[in-house]
């Protein structure tokens, strides 16, 4: 039986790879918005998903024409770390869209 993932009380500054529509996963996304999600949070099961290193986003939306990027803060965050540095959270708001550019100077 899996343990149950402790989340912190802090928010985390992450970066968040997306389709052209500002969509992930199906889900609907706008600059400027914050998401909750109800229920269990758990890395690759549920939860929203972001990365704290910049360029790791592109592990999951690669750079071209039909991926865009976004600064996020990732909030109610667990303890678990993915292979890179993927991290989930029960809330996330959409603070700026991003640039390649813009996200290999904040690396």
């Amino acid at each position: 039986m899996k343990a149950k993932m402790k989340q912190q009380d802090k928010t985390i500054t992450t970066y968040k790879g997306f389709d052209r529509n500002w969509q992930c996963l199906g889900f609907q996304y706008e600059i400027g918005k914050t998401y909750t999600h109800k229920g269990a949070v758990s890395l690759c099961n549920s939860g929203f998903h972001a990365c704290e290193y910049p360029l790791d986003v592109f592990g999951y939306y690669p750079p071209g024409d039909d991926s865009q990027y976004a600064q996020t803060d990732l909030g109610g965050v667990t303890e678990e770390k993915d292979r890179d540095t993927k991290r989930v959270g029960s809330s996330i708001a959409v603070k700026a869209s991003l640039t390649i550019p813009l996200l290999v100077s904040a690396a």
